[in-house]
């Protein structure tokens, strides 16, 4: 089993106090769900990408071990592709979409079609971020 020194207990403490926080202190900026899940639609072009991959490399689907495990080819098969869409989306759709003050896909699917619609595109959203689409695809 891991045993972790006095500093390293220090360094756990001090990292979340450190995040509890900020915590704190941006939740006196959030007024509205486009404060909440869309940083009020203020990201520069930089921080936005810094933040989209910083979470794809981070693990939040395993991209990271997935690339310890099989190096470039998995950069290839599970990146490459999806950087490819995100300029098309950001160069042709990106503009359209943010004007539309909508949040979701599944918000621009009841837009154009109904509720049902919507709460598929959910349905197959959760079911696209799960791990399960990742795994079966190796």
């Amino acid at each position: 089993m891991l045993e972790l020194a006095v500093v390293d207990y220090a360094v756990i403490v001090t990292y979340f106090v450190m995040l509890f926080a900020l915590g704190f202190f941006i939740k006196r900026k959030v007024h509205d769900l486009n404060d909440y899940f869309l940083a009020g639609r203020r990201l520069t072009l930089p921080i936005f990408v810094a933040t989209l991959v910083s979470t794809w490399y981070g693990g939040l689907l395993g991209v990271g071990e997935l690339s310890f495990n099989y190096g470039l080819v998995n950069w290839l098969t599970q990146g490459f592709f999806w950087y490819l869409v995100y300029l098309f989306f950001a160069f042709f759709l990106a503009n359209r979409i943010r004007r539309s003050n909508l949040y979701t896909i599944p918000d621009q699917l009841e837009r154009f079609y109904d509720k049902k619609s919507r709460f598929l595109g959910a349905i197959f959203n959760f079911i696209m971020v799960t791990p399960a689409p990742y795994v079966f695809s190796m």
